[in-house]
């Protein structure tokens, strides 16, 4: 008979929304909502663990005001444009002075201009990006990558190398001009992380990670000194329930951005800055360190450079910047690096794929003159995205009453087979249509027509689709009458 570690058992509302989380050693998870859909509580009890959040949002803008934790209230602030401009804290834990008192500024372009933290300003120049204790250096062709990190107080040069698809494939420390770290990463055909090759003081180990068949997921990884680990996920990439190791079953406990609290970067406090910055002691590196550690957003977290890996490309924790430009950039005429919009507590990005170009499809007054034209324009900029990553990419069409135009919200990156559109609408705000794309490895040209999942969704909210198909065709199907698609098998 076999013999059941753990078992994890998840609930849902009568909207579909996940409400509690049960596993067999005692955690238990509650999670409710708004009417927006949007989390404003979060509990996990049992096994050891008592962590709760409060979340508060701004009734006008839908940002993040305050959060209430079990040790203490964290309140916020934000400027017009909806980027996080600061931060306070009071309650009777102490916690890390960038998370008590923190003041930001951005400069026109989105780049973080000023760092204030408890009064000491750090100012960050963004030709070369600087601030009290890193200098970052860009590559030479223009690509716009991370290449050097130079450590101000200290005599340590951090080296990155990367394929010509902005894949990082070579990280390296100097220290006193001597090689300590360096560190190879090895990706399949699909372009996932399959092994970590280690040199680190004298010793060299290599970490190996399976994936769940075709998926972006790791199922088991195995640590330099050969230890196993076997992965709990869930649909997303950021939705990880807990691991089984050599000393048994792990639960995670996550926040309402999908951080992992009770992993070992992040156990001492529970919590972690807006952007992700470890506070705490980075873990030592050896052969026996954890294989894989998910932190911010669920994210893996690299302790040798600390950075996260988020799908295609790398997140630093000390600027809250992507290490690589945005795949669409200069395209959009964005900022390639910002991530999340600078409003992390709001968004975030597992898979790397959500551009600016995406995002300032969702920033208020750019709108169209019908639902058509915004759905077009929407899906011609995601369909090169959705074709080369072989992922779904979805969005809400809204018509903006202040406004009298239409414009795409909740716009949500999927599987090769499906993507949840999010319904939710802001005030002044009514649902018009949905607008998707179809994945891209389709032998049997099955993307290029409506799917009967497509219409029943379509019929069943009384809403029109839209569809822009791998071959770039923009189809329109109305419940009621007009196109009659063919449906299209499972794929």
């Amino acid at each position: 008979m076999p013999i059941i570690l753990d078992k994890c058992i998840s609930g849902y509302d009568v909207f579909g929304r996940k409400s509690t989380v049960s596993h067999s050693n005692g955690l238990e998870g509650m999670m409710t909502y708004d009417e927006l859909n949007r989390t404003t509580n979060i509990t996990w009890t049992g096994a050891g663990e008592n962590f709760s959040e409060a979340i508060a949002y701004n009734s006008q803008t839908g940002n993040i005001d305050q959060i209430e934790r079990e040790f203490g209230m964290f309140n916020y602030n934000h400027d017009i444009t909806d980027q996080l401009t600061g931060m306070a804290y009071t309650g009777t834990t102490q916690l890390p002075n960038e998370l008590v008192n923190r003041t930001i500024t951005h400069d026109h372009a989105g780049n973080r201009a000023t760092d204030t933290v408890n009064g000491i300003t750090k100012t960050h120049s963004n030709v070369i990006l600087e601030n009290d204790k890193f200098k970052i250096l860009s590559d030479e062709d223009g690509l716009g990558r991370i290449w050097q990190k130079v450590y101000k107080q200290e005599n340590k040069t951090d080296i990155f190398n990367y394929q010509t698809d902005g894949k990082l494939i070579r990280f390296r420390r100097y220290e006193n001009n001597q090689l300590t770290r360096d560190v190879r990463y090895f990706t399949d055909a699909l372009q996932r992380r399959v092994a970590k090759n280690f040199k680190i003081n004298g010793q060299e180990w290599t970490n190996n990670y399976n994936h769940l068949l075709n998926f972006d997921q790791i199922l088991t990884a195995r640590s330099g000194t050969g230890a196993e680990v076997l992965f709990a996920d869930g649909f997303g990439l950021d939705e990880h329930f807990g691991k089984i190791e050599a000393n048994g079953p792990l639960a995670f406990v996550t926040d309402h951005l999908g951080t992992v609290v009770n992993e070992l970067a992040t156990s001492e406090k529970k919590t972690l800055s807006p952007t992700g910055e470890l506070l705490g002691t980075a873990p030592t590196l050896s052969p026996s360190l954890q294989p894989v550690i998910y932190a911010f957003t669920g994210a893996e977290y690299a302790a040798e450079r600390n950075q996260s890996t988020n799908g295609v490309r790398e997140y630093d924790l000390d600027f809250g910047i992507w290490s690589t430009f945005d795949r669409a950039w200069p395209v959009d005429h964005s900022n390639g690096v910002v991530y999340g919009q600078n409003s992390p507590l709001r968004f975030i990005d597992p898979s790397g794929l959500a551009s600016p170009a995406t995002d300032e499809m969702t920033s208020p007054g750019n709108t169209y003159a019908t639902a058509s034209d915004a759905a077009y324009s929407f899906l011609s900029i995601v369909n090169p995205f959705s074709k080369a990553e072989n992922r779904e990419i979805g969005g809400l069409v809204i018509y903006d009453q202040s406004s009298g135009g239409y414009g795409v919200r909740n716009i949500t990156i999927g599987t090769e087979q499906s993507v949840g559109i999010p319904l939710q609408v802001s005030a002044g705000e009514i649902r018009s249509s949905f607008a998707h794309t179809h994945a891209g490895n389709d032998a049997r040209f099955f993307g290029e027509i409506f799917s009967e999942d497509d219409v029943s969704t379509a019929n069943r909210y009384d809403l029109k689709s839209f569809l822009m198909t791998p071959s770039d065709v923009f189809n329109e199907y109305s419940p009621h009458g007009g196109f009659i698609p063919q449906f299209c098998p499972q794929r």
